[in-house]
């Protein structure tokens, strides 16, 4: 029987993993952790009713203080706290379901309160999803102690040491992982792959993500690298 062929070079050993490079990658989840999860103030518009018995709510918002919130799917919003039963609390709560592009300096969204709750215009404070809870507990936390050592080896991915070998590149096989913690380079190797491939006029190229924001860096990239021909699509 054949061997068979590797995607990828096996990582190296604990040994030869790149000093200082879990501190590094702390550190860079941190910073981004922080954009993440900073309140952004916004206005609300205009809310209009549309589901009683679920609490779902289409509200008009402009952001008014703070960096942008970079991902509108899953944030949370709440009314700006008012003093109720001796304490201060925010008049409503609600979970962005669905964000809409934005235009003119709005974006309509998609809210889940609970029912009962009313939301009205004026202001608002939105926070954006937590999504490196988890990595950020794997490289801070003693509970995953154990498990570092291992991870340090992997951190050769986001250097790029596991990506290809031999001269090849990281999409030549029919399938590849291009793996690495935010800010390593995964979405311009894509570019990059994109654009080789993108050079035989006959090939067409689909590109899915779970998100808007990477599906428009994508095309962004393309297009200010002189791609043609891209569709954005949703």
């Amino acid at each position: 029987m054949s061997e068979k062929r590797r995607l990828w070079p096996e990582l190296p050993s604990g040994s030869l993993a790149p000093q200082g490079a879990l501190e590094e990658v702390r550190s860079a989840i941190e910073m981004e952790r922080r954009v993440q999860v900073r309140p952004v103030q916004v206005q609300i518009l205009s809310a209009e009713l549309l589901n009683e018995d679920f609490g779902l709510w289409s509200v008009e918002l402009a952001q008014v203080g703070g960096a942008p919130l970079r991902d509108w799917d899953g944030a949370t919003l709440w009314g700006e706290p008012v003093f109720t039963a001796g304490e201060m609390r925010p008049p409503w709560t609600a979970e962005v379901l669905d964000a809409g592009p934005r235009r003119s300096g709005t974006r309509r969204l998609v809210l889940e309160c609970d029912p009962g709750e009313q939301i009205r215009p004026g202001a608002a404070i939105a926070r954006g999803v937590d999504f490196l809870s988890a990595p950020w507990r794997l490289v801070s936390s003693q509970g995953w102690k154990d498990l570092r050592a291992p991870y340090e080896r992997l951190l050769w991915a986001a250097l790029g040491r596991a990506h290809a070998g031999g001269g090849e590149r990281p999409l030549s096989h029919g399938w590849a992982r291009v793996w690495g913690p935010p800010g390593t380079g995964k979405t311009f190797t894509l570019v990059q792959e994109l654009k080789r491939t993108l050079r035989d006029p006959s090939e067409r190229v689909l590109v899915l993500s779970t998100t808007n924001r990477a599906t428009d860096e994508i095309a962004l990239r393309l297009g200010r690298d002189g791609v043609g021909g891209v569709l954005r699509v949703g």
